[in-house]
């Protein structure tokens, strides 16, 4: 009993000394080199979390299909929208490229009519805000509001 108490001491003490902190390359500090590492693959990770868009605007552009004579008016049609505004990019160190943005179109009664997705081929640099502007080739005649989503956008390596 009692060599067998001995040996269970004696293999206690032989693993907790090889969990300590000395030499254990785990539980050493980071130095700020790696921390800035890991810092920057969590923002790369998780873009969604560091971009977000202002107020974005709206122009609705029409075509005239029709002159104006002298007993009738001009006609015109809808000829899609610009839509522009600034996409800011919170991250600290990451930069983002190729953003995912979805339009959706509501009618009055609040019921979706279409929804169209778009990437915008820019760089969002960290810290800053990105003026971006892109055309609409169709806009449905009964809409009355829209929102965006912003749906991704891939990590810049470079």
């Amino acid at each position: 009993m009692m060599k067998t108490l001995f040996i269970l001491t004696l293999a206690f003490l032989v693993i907790s000394s090889c969990n300590r902190s000395d030499g254990n390359l785990y539980n050493s500090p980071r130095s700020d080199e790696e921390l800035k590492m890991t810092l920057e693959e969590r923002e790369q990770n998780s873009p969604l979390k560091y971009l977000s868009g202002g107020e974005l605007s709206m122009q609705q552009h029409q075509k005239k299909v029709r002159n104006g004579g002298v007993f009738r008016q001009a006609e015109y049609e809808n000829d899609g929208a610009t839509i522009s505004g600034r996409i800011k990019n919170s991250a600290t160190l990451a930069t983002y490229k190729d953003l995912n943005i979805t339009i959706s179109f509501m009618s009055g009664t609040n019921t979706l009519l279409d929804e169209q997705s778009f990437v915008i081929y820019e760089y969002f640099q960290p810290g800053e805000e990105t003026y971006i502007s892109f055309r609409i080739p169709h806009v449905p005649s009964a809409m009355k509001t829209w929102s965006y989503s912003i749906d991704g956008a891939s990590p810049s390596y470079d």
